[in-house]
């Protein structure tokens, strides 16, 4: 015996995945033509099929795929936003591996180089010393890397699954992923050490001994200059990638979408096993709307099959009077039942006629209302009033008739348009010969949802719902109760935790450009510290010394925002497929990510220019001297 709504007594709604291990030698051919086999005499053996349908069962197969690449239909979903993530992620640590050789360059002991040479030490021998030095540099921050990423990893699972008690994700180390990490932090230990270091063995032993070079010119400066472009023009990119996911995450929270949310409740609901029972589900809904509107606070209330945006819908195909039906393109059409007051609940405005109403019961007339997607879609010319409508065959064409169009409502994707949609009594439906089109209409009967408009301040809702619904029928039970602004935010979980993640790569590759040109600013300002003294003791004046410096810091922004802006076109159009309601390559995001990038990097220089104007020329001339 099977419980009442169990997927195992209703094989023509449910399907599962199912999940195996190969025999020792067993190969995936032969075992997906066994599997397919088994799969249509299966088929050929149930009931609920169609004469249409029975005569594709030679079309029909199961398709056995490797596990190790994960669930496709999941991969297909999210490698999209994983791919742009590992690409960010690439990213920050290029413009990381540019601040380490930035640091290794400032600090590559050119004396001490200068005096190695002189004594018969080879370049060889100097670069592995220093490619050493960068490897352990690395380690080190690997180290601290894997601490972050796990305190990251639960905090990104939060992100995404805010509502859940338990994730099953195991957010322990893995194995292979930290010997990927290791692996990567020696490969860029090394390769961002090796040039610093082949600069530092480059040096003139007699010129570095004496103390030429020590300007603002010398070797080793110019790469530092070049790393800090580049910087640039990486973060402009990342932060260009940003500002389009955030514009597109505001596009869709923004967008209307048919109803409200302030003050809308939705409860999820079991309803007693009556499918197609009417005159009981008829008294048992007329008591529940009379219960659910004494509770306090509760302005309007109605019920459907399913509420708007919980990733529910059903959908057939539809007969329409004076429609000739196509064989090969059957129109379609997605359905919803409903309770009186449903769109007045909701906040749907109607756009003509009327909605549905108390009166309309099993012995009235049958009638159906459509949204703007389906007048538009099958009466471009003329008005859907007054046509009638049916689920199924050209039998059905007349079995409603349109009394009413509502605005659109989007009930699954919010990034694609509104489907046509037909709305139906909930309990007015139609004779159906096939056993399973009947059998559907009646499941289609009970409800599985009471959504509420509630006055602003109401509290205590869910136990009170749960009396009341307690108080019509103990069979009646309430699952879970959500705001329909939590069911509408459940949404964009994952393009809220993508924008969340590319901002922090933003801010992070923000703060690692500043840093980097903070450093050669600060790295050239004190080679520079006898230059600088000169010309103060010969007039120069310290507001003078700061914008100078400041020029020099923003010539490099400038040639890395140059850079970096053909770079960030470029590759806005990899996050095409992500985007809602923004344009790929929008200027407005790109301008804004520029100024401020330029405006933080152009802060973090200032500093070291002050202290350059605070030089005091005595002292810097007798530090040169001594």
């Amino acid at each position: 015996m099977h419980a009442a709504g169990s997927i195992l007594s209703r094989a023509d709604e449910d399907w599962l995945y199912a999940v195996g291990r190969l025999a020792p030698g067993a190969s995936v051919g032969p075992l997906q033509i066994h599997v397919t086999t088994e799969l249509q005499q299966w088929l050929a053996a149930q009931t609920f099929l169609t004469s249409t349908q029975r005569a594709s069962l030679a079309r029909q197969h199961a398709v056995v795929t490797s596990a190790a690449a994960g669930i496709p239909i999941l991969r297909e979903a999210y490698s999209p936003s994983l791919y742009v993530l590992f690409a960010m992620a690439a990213l920050v640590l290029l413009i990381a591996c540019a601040n380490l050789a930035n640091l290794l360059l400032a600090r590559a002991p050119r004396g001490e180089a200068a005096l190695r040479a002189a004594l018969g030490a080879s370049t060889p021998a100097m670069m592995r010393q220093a490619m050493s030095e960068g490897v352990v540099l690395s380690l080190a921050g690997a180290a601290g890397a894997l601490i972050v990423s796990v305190l990251a990893t639960r905090t990104m699972l939060g992100l995404a699954f805010p509502a859940s008690g338990y994730v099953p994700v195991d957010v322990g180390v893995s194995i292979p992923i930290l010997a990927f990490a290791v692996a990567l932090a020696v490969i860029t230990g090394v390769g961002f050490s090796a040039g610093p270091a082949w600069i530092a063995s480059r040096t003139d032993p007699i010129l570095a001994l004496r103390g030429t070079g020590r300007g603002a010119t010398g070797p080793g400066f110019l790469p530092s200059r070049l790393l800090v472009v580049a910087q640039v023009a990486l973060s402009l990119v990342l932060l260009t990638g940003a500002g389009l996911l955030g514009r597109s995450l505001e596009q869709l929270e923004q967008q209307p979408l048919g109803f409200q949310t302030a003050n809308r409740f939705v409860a999820y609901v079991a309803a007693p096993a009556l499918a197609g029972e009417v005159e009981r589900l008829s008294s048992l809904y007329a008591a529940l709307l009379d219960h659910v509107s004494r509770i306090p606070g509760v302005t309007h209330a109605s019920y459907s099959l399913y509420s708007p945006m919980e990733g529910n819908n059903w959908s057939s195909y539809i007969a329409i009077d004076g429609r000739p039906i196509d064989s090969n393109h059957r129109d379609g059409s997605s359905w919803n039942r409903i309770g009186p007051g449903y769109f007045e609940t909701l906040g749907t405005h109607l756009v003509a006629g009327r909605t549905i109403l108390a009166g309309d019961r099993p012995g009235t007339a049958h009638v159906a209302v459509v949204n703007q997607a389906f007048a538009k879609q099958f009466f471009p010319d003329s008005t859907a009033l007054g046509h009638e409508v049916g689920i199924g065959g050209a039998e059905h064409a007349h079995d409603f008739a349109i009394v009413g169009i509502v605005e659109d409502v989007k009930y699954t994707q919010a990034s694609e348009p509104a489907r046509p949609m037909l709305f139906l009594p909930t309990l007015q439906t139609a004779t159906y010969a096939d056993p399973s089109d009947a059998e559907t209409q009646a499941r289609s009967t009970l409800i599985q949802t009471v959504v509420l408009d509630v006055a602003p301040g109401t509290t205590s809702l869910e136990p009170q719902l749960r009396r009341a619904l307690a108080a019509v029928d103990p069979g009646l039970t309430v699952l879970r109760v959500r705001s329909m602004a939590e069911q509408v935010g459940l949404n964009f979980r994952v393009n809220r935790l993508l924008a969340d993640l590319t901002a922090a790569y933003g801010l992070l590759a923000l703060a690692l450009a500043s840093l980097g040109l903070y450093g050669v600013t600060a790295y050239g300002v004190s080679r520079r510290r006898r230059e600088i003294g000169v010309r103060l003791a010969l007039g120069a004046t310290p507001s003078g010394v700061v914008r100078e410096v400041l020029m020099r810091a923003g010539l490099q922004t400038g040639l890395g925002l140059a850079v970096g802006v053909p770079l960030a076109w470029l590759a806005s159009g990899t996050l095409r497929a992500l985007l809602y309601g923004v344009e790929v390559r929008n200027p407005a995001v790109l301008t804004l990510a520029a100024l401020a990038l330029g405006a933080s990097t152009i802060a973090a220089a200032y500093f070291p220019a002050r202290r350059a104007s605070a030089v005091n020329p005595t002292e810097a001339l007798r530090s040169e001297a001594q």
